[in-house]
């Protein structure tokens, strides 16, 4: 789900110009899959700092697109990894499952010539 207000504050801060919002978008599109490996490569090798590095730029990412279910699952996913809980990877798995979603809604848009004003 993305959050309409978000998406108009994030064009509002890019001066209304829909080719930055494109930039941004498409850069998340690039990068949000990396920060998803790097987390699952990072507790595989036990590599907390680097999983919760790429953690918090894929909640963070999502929060300022909007995407609310991706950003709540990611930041849930950090505050797992901190704490070494036991539930961490199934929350990796349902941040996956989040993070398709929006990677597959924001496809969808672009390929419409989405964002406009």
């Amino acid at each position: 789900m993305l959050d309409d207000d978000a998406l108009d504050d994030l064009f509002q801060a890019l001066g209304d110009d829909p080719d930055r919002v494109a930039e941004v978008i498409d850069r998340f599109l690039d990068d949000a899959p990396r920060w998803w490996r790097r987390i699952a490569t990072g507790l595989d090798r036990g590599d907390q700092d680097g999983a919760l590095d790429a953690a918090t730029s894929l909640a963070e990412a999502g929060a300022r697109l909007g995407a609310v279910d991706l950003a709540d699952h990611a930041a849930r996913l950090e505050h797992a990894i901190r704490r070494h809980d036991p539930m961490t990877a199934a929350l990796l798995e349902d941040t996956g499952s989040a993070l398709g979603s929006v990677e597959e809604r924001l496809r969808e848009q672009r390929a419409l010539g989405w964002p406009k004003r």
